[in-house]
């Protein structure tokens, strides 16, 4: 038998017996008690929704653009060998953030919604996981340093660099809780400026390493975590700023954290799938294929990859705005507003998709990247559908996970990574990057189709009910 929880009135008394929500369990339309937020601005329409998406997305776009002139001068300053060695560092430290973080930002907008008057207390358990999960990737990444650079380069060139890039990975611990803070305020302006800002940091640092003349790969890996360091310096302050002027306790009860945390880990488990996805793909391609293959699927999904990311976007931003219309009990007429909203953005996307990328993506890419890049033309019209599946179908996960329909969330994600295995290896020895551009959009729609009928299923239960 589950303990009694303590009743969510503002009082915080304990006259409550009812146990705590479970994975798989339908929480009931809870009290919401004051904290960061005195009651939910909630979005309806369609113009503001995308554009505060707009407003993410182009943060994204000016840090990608930054990217580009950053990967530019270290190609030219560094040369293609150290360029590849540095991309080394920085892709074994994403891996082991990847395999190792839980997605708090997602558990605070669920519960912090629901329960304001411990808004604080969830903040605190989110920025303690985070650094949790920070420290042990960190400390992976310092214990594996000698295996990957043997296995890489051949030597211990890359031991020193590992190491000190690990410190990075642990400065960046607020973010998550900067990030949800910001979001239930609706400071999507800020969001999107500090997106970029550790790139600009790091291309300041490097202006300055480089008229130094101590350029290296060890010297970037300084840079980088001097950058981190500041930026999660000012998120941080602004953090406990914003939480200053909440109510409730620091503390938190056992059953309240468990419940928090594993919410949390139906968020790891997703992130692993999506990076094995999208690691394994390049692998099985270049154990099969040409690197001339290899070379066109890459580009073609990092330009995927920026499409993409405007529908994750509006997902973060939904993400609150569901949360609320749940925990108010005000879900009448919320399955009718997202899909009509779905409707829309799918006749945009479908029209914005046949009226450029049949015509316009060809001579695009080769006005670009040159006419060896032709082929990726071709790829990228294969791979763009998964993308506008899901920014279609971008309401689909924060109302599964605002219903708290975990182990459905979490046997999609499995089948999703699954599905992908059992299609892209045969695929791919078929028909090569064709054939493992049709296994990716295959499965990663039918995901975001799978993941929208659970959650339109899992609410009409919820309005029969009650």
């Amino acid at each position: 038998m589950r303990p009694p929880r303590p009743c969510l009135r503002p009082h915080g008394g304990s006259c409550c017996s009812a146990p705590l929500p479970m994975a798989g369990d339908r929480p009931p339309p809870l009290r919401t008690g004051p904290g960061l937020r005195t009651g939910p601005r909630l979005r309806t329409g369609l113009p503001l929704l995308l554009r505060q998406g707009g407003t993410l997305f182009s943060g994204t776009m000016v840090a990608a653009v930054i990217a580009f002139v950053q990967s530019v001068l270290l190609t030219r300053l560094l040369g293609l060998d150290g360029f590849g060695r540095w991309g080394l560092v920085v892709a074994a430290g994403i891996t082991a953030v990847t395999l190792c973080r839980f997605r708090v930002s997602d558990a605070l907008a669920v519960f912090v919604e629901r329960e304001r008057a411990r808004a604080r207390s969830y903040y605190m358990l989110a920025t303690a996981i985070e650094l949790a999960s920070r420290l042990i990737a960190a400390g992976g990444l310092i214990l594996l340093s000698p295996l990957i650079s043997h296995s890489m380069v051949q030597g211990p060139a890359l031991v020193t660099p590992l190491m000190i890039y690990a410190a990075s990975l642990i400065a960046d611990f607020p973010e998550s809780a900067w990030f949800a803070a910001c979001r239930d305020q609706d400071r999507y302006r800020l969001i999107a400026a500090a997106n970029p800002a550790p790139l600009i940091l790091q291309l300041a640092g490097l202006g300055i390493i480089s008229a130094a003349g101590w350029l290296s790969i060890t010297a970037l890996a300084i840079n980088a975590v001097a950058a981190a360091t500041i930026l999660s310096a000012l998120k941080l302050t602004h953090l406990s700023r914003l939480l200053a002027g909440g109510q409730g306790a620091w503390r938190i009860d056992r059953n309240r954290a468990l419940a928090f945390i594993r919410f949390s880990a139906a968020g790891w488990f997703a992130n692993v799938v999506n990076a094995a996805t999208r690691s394994a793909d390049l692998l099985i391609l270049g154990a099969l294929r040409s690197d001339s293959e290899v070379g066109a699927y890459r580009l073609a999904r990092s330009l995927m990859q920026i499409v993409w990311s405007f529908g994750s976007a509006l997902t973060n931003i939904t993400f609150k705005d569901i949360a609320g219309r749940i925990a108010a009990g005000t879900t009448a007429r919320l399955y009718r507003e997202l899909r009509r909203a779905s409707l829309a953005l799918g006749l945009a996307a479908l029209a914005i998709y046949l009226l450029t990328v049949p015509l316009g993506a060809r001579p695009v890419i080769i006005a670009i990247f040159g006419a060896d890049a032709a082929a990726t033309a071709s790829l990228l019209a294969v791979l763009l559908p998964a993308p506008a599946i899901a920014i279609s179908l971008f309401w689909a996960q924060p109302l599964l996970l605002n219903l708290h329909r975990l182990r459905a969330y979490t046997l999609a994600n499995g089948c999703l990574g699954l599905g992908f295995l059992m299609l892209a290896i045969p695929m791919t020895a078929i028909a090569g990057a064709t054939g493992l551009a049709i296994a990716f959009t295959a499965s990663w729609s039918a995901y975001s189709v799978a993941i929208a009928a659970l959650a339109a299923r899992a609410l009409a239960r919820r309005r029969a009910a009650t």
